[in-house]
């Protein structure tokens, strides 16, 4: 599915996928500052533990955008809204 065409959708989920994305993105490492925990990330196809700082800005951002990526490519596929929340 094309950027205008995600844009266009009826699917909220799909439309509001990529601020979600980066939203979390934003959200954990916010947490992980405050926590002084690591963070694992996949840099080119690396999975790697790093510590808080001005690098994981950059890596989340990677993260969000290699994972939109993949779900608009077909690779990976969404879960409604409504299922995620019924299994909390």
């Amino acid at each position: 599915m094309s950027e205008p065409d995600r844009d266009e959708t009826q699917d909220a989920d799909l439309r509001l996928s990529e601020r979600a994305l980066l939203r979390a993105a934003q959200r954990a490492r916010e947490l992980a500052m405050q926590t002084g925990t690591e963070l694992v990330v996949s840099r080119n196809g690396v999975i790697e533990r790093i510590r808080p700082d001005q690098e994981i800005d950059a890596l989340w951002v990677e993260e969000a955008k290699r994972r939109l990526a993949a779900y608009r490519a077909g690779k990976v596929h969404g879960i409604p809204a409504e299922d995620v929340v019924g299994e909390l």
